[in-house]
């Protein structure tokens, strides 16, 4: 997905990261004095992973996709080997993404933050991650969601 690095406003620090498929517009403003982040090294800062998933051993995700995130991935992919397949007809999900990428905490974040508009099919261990952290989170609600409740999306979550 691209990103945009930039400084917020008036402030001098620090860089900011803003997901470009979340913006809406952009103006020009040609009387704002153009600044510079001290110390600031983009190449630095796309190396150490604050542009996408960072850096890290390499792994084949595969994951079923719906609502939002398929919108997302179907115009932003992961990367461009990136394999869409639709779900066959019928199915809770949209697509069948394939995708190498490195395996990171910010991968994990990403994931656990897509909610029920992912399943994580492949590699098997991040599969039982994503599920353990989701069993985590289900009981500080007290109750399990049944599986009528996964089909359908949070009436807040874009279909």
């Amino acid at each position: 997905m691209p990103y945009l690095f930039a400084l917020k406003n008036d402030e001098s620090a620090p860089v900011r990261l803003y997901a470009l498929h979340r913006l809406q517009s952009a103006t020009l403003l040609n009387d704002v004095e153009r600044r510079r982040a001290a110390n600031f090294d983009l190449d630095q800062a796309i190396a150490s992973g604050h542009a996408d998933f960072g850096s890290g051993e390499r792994i084949a995700l595969e994951l079923r996709v719906r609502g939002y995130l398929a919108t997302v991935l179907e115009t932003c992919p992961l990367n461009v080997e990136q394999i869409w397949e639709p779900e066959p007809e019928g199915s809770e999900f949209k697509a069948r993404v394939r995708a190498s990428v490195p395996s990171t905490g910010q991968l994990l974040r990403w994931l656990l933050g897509a909610g029920s508009n992912v399943e994580v099919v492949a590699p098997s261990e991040l599969r039982q991650l994503v599920a353990v952290q989701a069993a985590k989170t289900a009981a500080f609600y007290g109750q399990a969601a049944d599986a009528s409740d996964l089909a359908r999306p949070l009436a807040t979550e874009a279909t």
